[in-house]
Formats: C-alpha cells, sequence, structure tokens
C-alpha cells in the first residue's frame, strides 16, 4: 500500500488531495511547511520519515515554484529572490534533508 506526504503552504489544498489518496486506499497525511525554510524541512523531513510510515522515503516529488509574470526589467531583487528560494533553494534543501546515510 502506498503512503504519500502531500505537503505544502497551503492546508485545504493538501487536506483535499490526501482526502483523494485515502479514498484510492493510500496512507497519506498532510504537513503544512515553507520548503523555503531550512528549518521548516528539517521539521517536515522529521514528522513524515521514519517515524510516521515506519520506512525511509522512496520518492521525492520537489515541485515547488512560483513564477513573478512582469517584464524582468522591473522585477527588484526581493522577488527575484523569492522566485529562487522557491523554485531552486527548496529543492535543494528537500533533498539534503530527505537523503539518510548509508
Amino acid at each position: 500500500m502506498p503512503a504519500v506526504a502531500i505537503v505544502g503552504r497551503n492546508e485545504a489544498k493538501s487536506d483535499a488531495a490526501v482526502a483523494d489518496l485515502r479514498q484510492s486506499g493510500a496512507k497519506a497525511i498532510s504537513v503544512v511547511a515553507d520548503v523555503t525554510d531550512k528549518s521548516a524541512v528539517a521539521a517536515m523531513v522529521e514528522r513524515t520519515m521514519p517515524a510516521k510510515f515506519g520506512r525511509d522515503s522512496d520518492i521525492l516529488v520537489n515541485n515547488a515554484g512560483i513564477n513573478i509574470r512582469k517584464p524582468p526589467h522591473t522585477l527588484d531583487i526581493a522577488e527575484w529572490d523569492s522566485v529562487i528560494r522557491t523554485n531552486l533553494t527548496s529543492a535543494f534543501l528537500c533533498s539534503q534533508a530527505g537523503i539518510s546515510p548509508p
């Protein structure tokens, strides 16, 4: 039986996804986390593996992403940093935190 942790900032969307998965027979939980924050990612990993599911993860899907739709020359540095943190840093943090040493 598959076990899935849905992680995101929007609790209602994550809970809806979990409900759908559970109807399909999967073991699933919803976790609210800011994946751009290293300590939040560590807490998310602690909550989801292995204590909750009884084993380490097999797959990590890094799909957090944002886009600020405006001409590049009007983008300020805070907006740029937000895109980089969400689209790149989050994938690095989650991948690094999700790896168990052999």
